[in-house]
Parts: structure tokens; C-alpha cells; sequence
């Protein structure tokens, strides 16, 4: 088991970072070659966890569209789900699935504060909502995986790349495996770096 690690990343955190960064969402190529940068050369990296919902599968009408538009189903969303499916045949990946809720509609926050200020008295137009999505299933499929590898004892070390810190069950988790002894870390804030076109984690920024 000596110098055995497993990585976990939150890929909807990941996502989110990694298009800041380079200014266009992760290829597979981007994820694998973060996912190496995290364990050293000494290290043997003994599973790639990647925890990410595939695009809400359903349609959906705008309530404010006359007739009405219909959005969902789209090529953003085929080219997504292909995406995952070829990652989750990459060597050494474990492809966690969850789930996309759709909720209904919201007003966007820019828009409510001008409804209130009173800076826009015009009547609500298709762009002034946005569609409220929620990410199910992912945090406590982290946890789960956490309380697998450390029951089982397969690596000397996790590190999970999150955003959600405290809220997340792979948190409490990672305390429950320090508590036993073992080691978890887990990278929060900006955990990535591009330099000479290498794009890897940071140093540093590990908790």
C-alpha cells in the first residue's frame, strides 16, 4: 500500500475553475493531466474518482416565451455526455454520476436587484430568467468513496479537489480518515496553475 493515492475531484468544481483558467471548459486531456499533477513521482496513483452530473436530459419551456422556445437536448449537451463517456474509459478513472434536478425558474439576480431598486419598471422578458438547476447525488458519493478506501485501507493517501469544504460528506469523511491515522487532503480556493503549457495543480493551497 506505501505511496498509493487516490484522487477524487468534484468535476462540476473543477469545471468551473479550470474554464476560468483557460478560458474554455476541460477536454478529458486537461482533467487527466490535472488529475497526475496532484500526486508526486514518487506516488502511484491508484484510482482517478471523477464526480460529475451528465446534462439535464429533459426539455424545457421558458414561461415568459410567446409562442414559447424550447431549450434543453441542445449540442452543448450531446457534446458533454460524449465527453464523460470517452473519460470514463480512461485508464485508471472512475466515473461517479449524478444527477441534474431542473426546478423551475428563477430571476436573475442582477435583474431582481433592479426590480427592487426600481431601475427597471419594463415587464420581464425570456432573458431576464435563467433555469435553476441542482446537482444531486455527487457530495455523498464522495463521502461514500472516502469511507471505502479508508475502511479498506488501499492508499496511503486521498486528495480531494472540492469546492465545497464544510457541506460536503467527503469532509467529514477525510476528518473520520486523519482521525484513523491515514491522510486526506483536500484542495479548495485555486488549486490549478498553466505554465509552458502544462496545466496542473498549484502548489500549495492544500488543507
Amino acid at each position: 500500500m506505501c505511496g498509493k493515492v487516490a484522487i477524487l475531484i468534484d468535476g462540476g468544481f473543477f469545471q468551473y475553475m479550470a474554464k476560468r483558467l483557460i478560458g474554455n471548459p476541460p477536454d478529458n486531456q486537461n482533467i487527466m493531466q490535472f488529475a497526475h499533477s496532484c500526486a508526486r513521482s514518487s506516488e502511484q496513483i491508484f484510482r482517478i474518482f471523477y464526480y460529475n452530473a451528465y446534462p439535464y436530459p429533459g426539455k424545457f419551456r421558458n414561461p415568459l416565451s410567446q409562442p414559447g422556445s424550447v431549450a434543453g437536448k441542445g449540442t452543448f449537451a450531446s457534446d458533454r455526455a460524449k465527453q464523460f463517456d470517452e473519460l470514463a474509459q480512461e485508464n485508471l478513472i472512475a466515473f461517479r454520476r449524478g444527477s441534474i434536478q431542473f426546478n423551475g425558474w428563477k430571476i436573475k439576480d442582477r435583474v431582481a436587484d433592479d426590480l427592487i431598486s426600481g431601475k427597471k419598471t419594463s415587464p420581464l422578458t425570456d432573458n431576464d430568467l435563467v433555469a435553476d438547476f441542482k446537482q444531486k447525488a455527487v457530495d455523498i458519493k464522495i463521502g461514500l468513496d472516502v469511507a471505502w478506501l479508508s475502511s479498506r485501507r488501499l492508499v496511503e493517501k486521498m486528495i480531494l479537489v472540492t469546492g465545497r469544504h464544510r457541506l460536503c460528506p467527503g469532509h467529514e469523511a477525510c476528518s473520520a480518515r486523519r482521525r484513523a491515522g491515514g491522510r486526506c487532503r483536500v484542495f479548495r480556493t485555486t488549486p490549478f496553475s498553466k505554465s509552458a503549457g502544462a496545466f496542473r495543480r498549484a502548489p500549495g493551497n492544500i488543507l
